[in-house]
């Protein structure tokens, strides 16, 4: 008990001394706060105002704070600010782009939809049965060729063709010419696929100008297609044409690019191939007269069957040329005109010629033997004009004849009602006396080149 009594005096003793010692600290605190200050306080006084000063000094410090994230925050709104006006205009910029966009397109849509039926128009007015309207439809067809619908170009062609193909108005079928040349010219230059050229059976094609169109593997068929007095000048078209039948009266092909184009049985009369490239083609029974290959390309050509009347070959590589097939029978007709151009050409040595073919060309190129014989085989034709000419040159050459070819001659002449018949005769009497003998080997046995 005493224990406990004495413990808990102890501890009565002890809690004055633990105030005690609070206060001091306290007041000491104080007492440095108030000479930071520099005011003296009573010691009364020291705890209130103490607290005070406190909650001030918290107070300007949570001001600052607030002061200093405040500076933080407007520093990006200022720079936000600075690019407002930047970023109002960009906003307005893409508005307005987005708008003519969508206005643009919706214009465009339009457009195109007047464009669709103003060709629908035009192509269904084609087939009315009035020829004016007619007449302005195919006019009009020419202006939906523009650059902005080439997608269109290849369909429109097609229609043109079509209905060329079934028109027999010269008229309308002239401005339709003009369309498809349009056509054919918007297509190659802007490079838009074509499959084929399909042109057969169109008769009234006249005049169409294809000058310098280049239509690299594109088949080209104008089969049985009136093409007369049309310019395919320059045109390329390499293994791709087809033009059996056709009507090519005076068309010009001078520097055109043909190779192994099939003209068989064309109608060409007049036709310039002047310089054109026609490796490999073939003409057979084809009309060609008076159609010019002076310079042309015509190494492994067929000719057989074909009319070569006055045609002209100057210059020409006729190299493996084909102007008679022996084991068919079948030989180009060739007059002396045309024979004579003959002699003229390259590689002559190097073609399929028949044996009249052969003394004709050897004549013209002055091979003396080859004279008499063409003169000979002339008669045999029944061109007498051209026999007395050729006897006359042998003659003034000084080349052996034969008087019994002579007696032919006059006897044909005489036939024919030719006042020079007797004067051929007296040669003949003379040639047989033996003042001219010939050493020639006979007509009929053609020297080969």
């Amino acid at each position: 008990m005493r224990l406990v009594e004495r413990h808990q005096g102890h501890a009565r003793g002890a809690a004055p001394f633990r105030v005690t010692l609070v206060l001091f600290f306290a007041l000491a605190l104080s007492g440095c706060a108030a000479s930071g200050s520099g005011s003296s306080v009573e010691i009364g006084a020291v705890p209130s105002q103490s607290l005070s000063e406190l909650e001030l000094i918290k107070l300007k410090a949570e001001i600052q704070g607030i002061q200093e994230t405040t500076d933080r925050n407007a520093g990006w709104q200022n720079d936000l600010l600075a690019w407002a006006p930047f970023v109002t205009v960009l906003v307005a910029a893409g508005g307005l782009f987005l708008t003519l966009r969508t206005q643009r397109s919706d214009r465009r849509t339009e457009q195109r939809r007047r464009h669709d039926e103003e060709l629908a128009r035009a192509v269904s007015n084609l087939g009315s049965g009035t020829r004016e309207m007619r007449v302005n439809a195919a006019a009009a067809l020419r202006a939906f060729l523009g650059p902005d619908s080439p997608d269109l170009h290849v369909d429109l062609l097609q229609v043109i063709i079509a209905n060329l193909k079934i028109e027999s108005d010269p008229v309308i079928a002239g401005v339709l010419v003009n369309d498809l040349e349009a056509a054919l010219r918007a297509i190659v230059d802007r490079k838009v696929k074509l499959v084929k050229l399909d042109l057969s059976r169109a008769l009234l094609l006249t005049r169409l100008s294809v000058r310098k169109l280049e239509l690299r593997g594109v088949p080209v068929d104008i089969a049985f297609a009136g093409l007369k007095q049309s310019d395919f000048d320059g045109f390329i078209a390499p293994r791709g044409v087809r033009g059996y039948g056709a009507n090519l009266t005076r068309a010009s092909f001078i520097k055109a690019n043909l190779h192994e184009a099939r003209f068989n049985g064309v109608n060409a009369v007049g036709a310039d191939f002047r310089k054109a490239r026609l490796v490999a083609a073939t003409f057979k029974g084809a009309n060609l007269q008076e159609a010019h290959f002076a310079g042309a390309k015509l190494q492994s050509a067929h000719f057989e069957r074909s009319t070569l009347l006055r045609a002209d070959f100057a210059g020409s590589d006729v190299a493996d040329a084909w102007f008679c097939d022996s084991k068919r029978g079948q030989a180009a007709m060739m007059d002396d005109g045309a024979l004579r151009s003959l002699s003229k050409a390259k590689n002559l040595d190097k073609a399929h010629l028949t044996r009249h073919q052969k003394i004709g060309a050897s004549a013209h190129r002055g091979d003396a033997p080859a004279m008499p014989m063409y003169a000979a085989l002339l008669v045999r034709h029944n061109q007498l004009a051209l026999a007395k000419y050729w006897y006359d040159f042998a003659i003034s050459a000084n080349v052996p004849v034969e008087s019994t070819a002579l007696r032919k001659l006059s006897a044909r002449l005489a036939e024919a009602g030719d006042s020079s018949a007797a004067h051929w005769s007296e040669l003949a009497d003379k040639y047989a006396r033996g003042s001219r003998t010939t050493s020639a080997e006979p007509i009929g046995e053609a020297k080969d080149e």
